[in-house]
């Protein structure tokens, strides 16, 4: 059975981060003791590549009780939480369109409704 974990994290919390996808690790069929070997390794290489940048990702696979592939890559923090703020940003703008479209729609219909309830007044006398 193959499996692959991906950890993106800033380089302090790797190993952290890598410490509790053990069980997602064995839920995708790795061996706990072979994943946890990979993930050492892949930690203390990412505390000397991952300095410069401020974190790495890491993705770790395998076939059953072996290790095929661990890759370190260099993760911009910066980048990410600048990439994340403009994220953040959108959505808040989303929102505010829609609240501002809803507070439209809900004058529209008051004022529908008021307009009926004038013409039934009038009606009626």
């Amino acid at each position: 059975m193959s499996w692959r974990i991906t950890a993106t994290a800033i380089h302090s919390d790797v190993r952290r981060v890598l410490d509790e996808l053990v069980p997602e690790a064995i839920r995708q069929g790795a061996n706990p003791d072979v994943y946890a070997d990979a993930a050492r390794a892949a930690a203390a290489l990412s505390l000397h590549v991952g300095r410069s940048t401020g974190g790495v990702a890491i993705e770790i696979s395998g076939h059953g009780d072996t290790v095929a592939e661990v890759k370190v890559s260099l993760w911009d923090v910066k980048s990410a939480a600048k990439l994340a703020d403009q994220q953040r940003a959108a959505e808040a703008k989303r929102r505010t369109e829609k609240q501002a479209r809803e507070e439209r729609e809900r004058a529209e219909r008051e004022r529908l409704e008021e307009e009926e309830r004038l013409k039934k007044a009038a009606a009626s006398e």
